[in-house]
């Protein structure tokens, strides 16, 4: 609750800070006594009768202000006008009484360097008169001409509003509902009000910031279905957004609204249903307001129970339809007089039919008003969808929707879908909501695939699909029944309905998902991928889709024959002029998915595809010591198999998509192979001189790993590189990318240390190049500037001798 009062605070600290009340009606009050006073001084032949003039005027403005002062104190009090007014008769006082002391000045020279005219005192008048003016306005609001403010409303134009005519209007319509006790009249007043509110925004937020909310909950208290719903109408119209929601909250007009919809009639709860919705739509606070009202367990009730039956159920059920047939009834009675009185605020039209089909259109209309609410209350909110989950309210949302058409069932779907949204997002409400043998959960899941089977409106379809898509981590393995209606969206001619099956179907897939590999499994059976791969001639969107649901596929069913015959590698491998390869994450998922086809299409994959997944989520077993040692044992015919096909898509691939994870998945192996691997180093060292850069760039990085104090064979595999002759090609690398030079350099500094006693530093001339390293881009990071460092001191050490055979265990 204390956040609600801070929020409350806040709220109010945005508006402008206003002085007491008594002190600005007492203001204007003793300046013009004091005017007054100053006049009856002025010299007598000195604007003789321009003062005569101004003291009647200050006279008659002060006797309307003591006045208007009376009448605030001795009636219902509506402050806003009268601070406007006072405050700009305070600033007008002010402006006269400079003038009359200029007046006062006795001293010849005073009065000339103070020059005072007819034309000042023509402007002074006009201000006065202006004030004299906006009081007489100000005057009538408290009396209509009885003194029983019964007359109607003063609909006038003081000269303070001028320039805006509707602020006036305002104010008289708001002061009406404060002082008239007519409540007809009352009841006319919300109506003009809800007319000026729907004409612009402008109009609402003037209402708003003038108090129009507070007269208008008071009105929702009384006793008449007229005035309930005239106000009613009026705050639906006025809540459009945050802030003036928040106003409705602030004014305590949650529990106002909650008590006009338990005690009213259906036509009053049918309007404020609406207000609870509106409210609920644009401020989170009335939302979880609203949920500790229990107004959730009453929409759900409400909806849930069948209004015709005739009640012989002991459970309680009887009891209300009983009580609801009686309110419908009486509200129909009402609608036909409300009919006499107005034909615009009449619910239902003149020309009616029988009762029966009177009564039908307003539970509809109802039913409609109270799951439109209930969407607004559960959007956004985990802890709302809770409350709708444990008042049974899943199983009546199923039932509506299997039931009713149009706007019921939608706003039905649409709580559905802000349901099965929080289930996604919070783990511990989708294991409750949606067990397996739950016959809610059942309920929702039949009704929402045979909307996506049997609905041709995309309206109905796409929440239909998208909830799908938020349960996918609640079905079991192999749920064709549900996989194999999305994959059939595929060929909708409709792309947003297409776009969000392979979505739903995203989440089927993906490795997020402990069921991914079934999932997908099932998809292809489905002849999912022939669609799916026209969908990567669409819109961005869909191509950005699609593209992720077929690496998926490739990833967790890569060994399927469907690939090879749909050219799905192919397809992959010029994905990367495609606009959504654009996003990294997209690229680096189609390099993966690419590799393991590669691997799969070779036939060193497994039925289950786990050793290729072993590269393909590289980091998960290679930083994990114990799983790498279990995985990649050095007698183990996979890892044999592995490295063997790594090494041959190494030497022989042309293809940099396929070579560069060939490079980097070596490299994560590098501590698993033994001392002078020939057959690994040597084609890395081969990639120092590849015309691509990336290719030559990652063969650097892997043989870093080879070479990094962090391995314990790093001398030896320092050694082979040194062999092999790549240090020559290796310093060319220096010329290349800030990335390119950046380990180039650091794996020089790796066989500087391990390896320095060689004469092929001395001939290539690797001490100079290091001394001149300082000045290149990659020495701009410290722990490069200090690794050259010590790899010239090291081979410093060694072209004088001082190195021998131990210069590995010298340099550590």
């Amino acid at each position: 609750m204390d956040r609600f009062i801070i929020q409350s605070n806040q709220l109010h600290d945005t508006q402008t800070p206003q002085p007491p009340l008594e002190k600005t009606l007492s203001t204007p009050i003793l300046l013009s006594d004091r005017i007054s006073r100053a006049l009856s001084d002025a010299p007598p032949h000195l604007f003789t009768t321009e003062c005569h003039t101004l003291a009647k005027k200050l006279h008659a403005l002060s006797h309307m202000l003591r006045a208007a002062v009376t009448l605030s104190t001795s009636t219902p009090f509506y402050d806003r006008p009268t601070r406007r007014i006072f405050t700009d008769v305070t600033t007008h006082l002010h402006r006269t009484f400079k003038l009359v002391k200029k007046c006062r000045r006795r001293s010849f020279f005073r009065r000339f360097f103070s020059i005072v005219t007819v034309s000042d005192f023509k402007k002074v008048f006009g201000l006065i008169d202006g004030s004299i003016g906006d009081m007489t306005w100000l005057l009538s609001l408290f009396d209509n001409g009885d003194g029983n403010g019964n007359n109607g409303v003063v609909l006038s134009l003081p000269p303070i509003c001028a320039n805006d005519p509707i602020l006036a209007w305002v104010w008289s319509y708001i002061s009406s509902l404060y002082l008239l006790t007519n409540l007809n009249v009352k009841i006319e007043v919300a109506r003009e009000l809800t007319s000026l509110a729907r004409d612009s925004d402008r109009n609402k937020k003037v209402i708003v910031e003038e108090g129009g909310v507070a007269p208008l909950l008071k009105m929702m208290k009384e006793d008449s279905v007229e005035g309930k719903i005239a106000s009613a109408n009026a705050i639906f119209c006025l809540v459009n957004e945050r802030v003036r929601a928040r106003v409705v909250f602030v004014e305590h007009g949650v529990g106002v609204i909650v008590s006009a919809f338990r005690s009213g009639s259906i036509l009053v709860q049918i309007e404020v249903v609406k207000v609870i919705g509106r409210l609920c739509e644009f401020d989170s606070v009335c939302q979880e307001a609203f949920a500790r009202e229990n107004v959730i367990g009453m929409l759900v009730t409400l909806l849930a129970i069948d209004m015709f039956d005739d009640g012989n159920d002991d459970s309680g059920n009887g009891k209300v339809s009983k009580s609801l047939r009686k309110s419908i009834g009486s509200a129909v009675e009402i609608d036909r007089k409300l009919g006499d009185l107005s034909s615009g605020n009449s619910i239902w039209s003149r020309n009616r039919k029988e009762s029966k089909n009177e009564v039908s259109k307003l539970i509809l209309e109802f039913k409609t008003s109270c799951s439109g609410a209930l969407w607004m209350l559960a959007r956004g909110n985990v802890e709302n969808c809770r409350m709708i989950t444990e008042t049974k309210g899943l199983l009546c949302l199923a039932k509506l929707i299997e039931r009713e058409k149009g706007e019921l069932q939608i706003n039905c779907l649409m709580t559905v879908l802000e349901v099965t949204t929080a289930a996604e997002c919070n783990p511990d409400f989708r294991r409750a909501a949606f067990k397996t043998n739950s016959p809610a959960a059942k309920a929702i899941t039949e009704q929402l695939i045979r909307l996506v089977n049997q609905s041709d409106n995309p309206v109905i379809k796409i929440p239909a699909i998208r909830a799908i898509g938020h349960l996918a981590r609640t079905f079991p393995a192999r749920q064709t029944r549900v996989i194999g209606p999305l994959v059939k969206q595929f060929s909708h001619r409709n792309v947003e309905v297409a776009t969000e099956s392979v979505i739903a179907l995203g989440k089927f897939t993906s490795p997020d998902n402990f069921l991914c590999a079934e999932h997908s499994k099932t998809v292809v059976e489905f002849e999912g991928v022939h669609p799916l791969m026209r969908l990567l001639r669409g819109g961005e969107r869909t191509q950005y889709h699609a593209l992720v649901l077929l690496c998926y596929l490739s990833l967790h069913a890569g060994t399927s024959e469907t690939f090879q015959q749909a050219r799905l590698l192919t397809a992959l491998e010029g994905a990367d002029k495609s606009v959504a390869c654009q996003y990294p994450e997209v690229r680096e998922l189609v390099t993966k998915a690419v590799y393991h086809l590669n691997l799969s299409h070779s036939g060193f994959l497994s039925s289950s595809g786990s050793m290729g997944m072993v590269f393909i989520h590289e980091e998960l077993v290679m930083d994990v010591p114990n799983e790498r040692r279990a995985a990649f044992k050095t007698n183990s015919p996979a890892a044999k198999a592995i490295t063997e096909q790594l090494i041959r898509l190494v030497n022989q691939s042309d293809n940099p998509v396929i070579k560069i994870p060939a490079i980097r998945a070596i490299g994560h192996l590098a501590r698993t192979f033994p001392a002078r691997q020939t057959q690994v180093i040597g084609p890395l060292v081969k990639q120092f001189s590849h015309r691509n850069v990336e290719v030559a760039t990652e063969s650097v990085i892997a043989l870093g790993k080879f070479t990094s104090p962090d391995n314990f064979l790093c001398a030896e595999h320092s050694k082979t590189v040194v062999e092999f002759e790549g240090v020559h090609p290796l310093m060319r690398l220096l010329r290349g990318s800030e990335r390119t030079q950046y380990h180039a350099l650091v794996l020089l500094c790796y066989l500087s240390l391990h390896a320095g006693s060689s004469e092929t530093f001395q001939q290539a001339r690797l001490l100079t190049a290091l001394e001149g390293a300082d000045k290149s881009v990659a020495c701009q990071y410290p722990e490069v500037r200090e690794l050259v460092a010590k790899a010239v001191y090291h081979l410093n050490l060694s072209h004088s001798g001082v190195l021998l055979s131990q210069s590995k265990s010298f340099s550590r």
